[in-house]
């Protein structure tokens, strides 16, 4: 990262010394790609895939509602949306799949109207556990958590989830809500950030701590100004049950992100 400080008149008044980022977790939710990192490759083959992802944009596979990062992919997520719920709790019963639309780039997009909450539903077809980092706007899910240490949560192999909103407790969430950007969650925590009206998922292959991990992990890597528009805020409380598991994380596999503040009239689906 390389940065200037410049007046109104574009007079340089400080140049900080760069800094290199070196998680990929942390690159792909900052800059809000899609990609699949090969994870038995060396870490220069890795850096190049990382590269080609951030030069060139990767399209998303859609199949249904459900949006991953390649059609062959193991990893998937689906954007619930509910009625607003006017200030009581959210009821999930009444959230619905949107379907996703792509731009001429092959973006994902989906549109969430102010007012209205949404979910994500994490699925996870692979033969392991999957540490799933969720981000929304660049915020990391846990940002006003009781434990500021958590960083990601496990999907067990074969499983699917439904994460309701921002992590409070292992009991209770704040709903994701869909509010002006001066109510938002990162107008509060993050206001620089880039990635507004993005939903982004990362996914890592976990297992039991100190156990095997998966055949293809390779080396493993163990533990783990005013603006306008719309942005997510947090919503009322919903009850939301996680409990605290151990387990080891391997690299940085697949990401995908879709955008939701595009202007188009939404089209929600069935429940699954």
């Amino acid at each position: 990262i390389f940065a200037r400080i410049v007046d109104r008149s574009g007079k340089e008044l400080l140049e900080l010394r760069s800094r290199g980022v070196f998680d990929l977790t942390s690159i792909t939710s900052a800059t809000g790609v899609t990609m699949v990192v090969p994870t038995d490759a060396t870490p220069k083959e890795r850096e190049k895939a990382v590269d080609k992802a951030l030069e060139t944009i990767q399209k998303p596979a859609a199949k249904g509602t459900r949006i991953s990062a390649s059609r062959t992919s193991p990893y998937s997520i689906e954007i619930l949306v509910g009625p607003d719920p006017g200030g009581g709790p959210p009821d999930l019963s009444r959230y619905r799949p949107r379907a996703p639309s792509f731009d001429g780039d092959g973006l994902a997009f989906l549109s969430i109207r102010k007012g209205e909450v949404y979910a994500v539903r994490v699925v996870n077809q692979s033969e392991h556990d999957a540490a799933v980092t969720l981000t929304i706007d660049g915020l990391n899910m846990f940002a006003f958590s009781a434990t500021p240490s958590y960083e990601f949560f496990i999907l067990g192999a074969g499983a699917e989830g439904v994460i309701p909103g921002w992590h409070r407790t292992n009991e209770t969430s704040d709903a994701f809500l869909v509010d002006d950007y001066a109510r938002s969650a990162a107008a509060e925590k993050l206001p620089n950030s880039s990635s507004i009206g993005t939903i982004h998922v990362s996914f890592k292959a976990a297992w039991p701590k100190g156990g095997t991990p998966p055949a293809d992990e390779g080396v493993s890597v163990a533990g783990a100004a005013a603006r306008s528009g719309v942005a997510t805020g947090r919503g009322p409380a919903v009850a939301a049950k996680y409990e605290e598991v151990l387990r080891d994380v391997g690299r940085l596999r697949e990401a995908v992100a879709v955008r939701y503040d595009k202007t188009a009239d939404p089209t929600d689906l069935p429940s699954a």
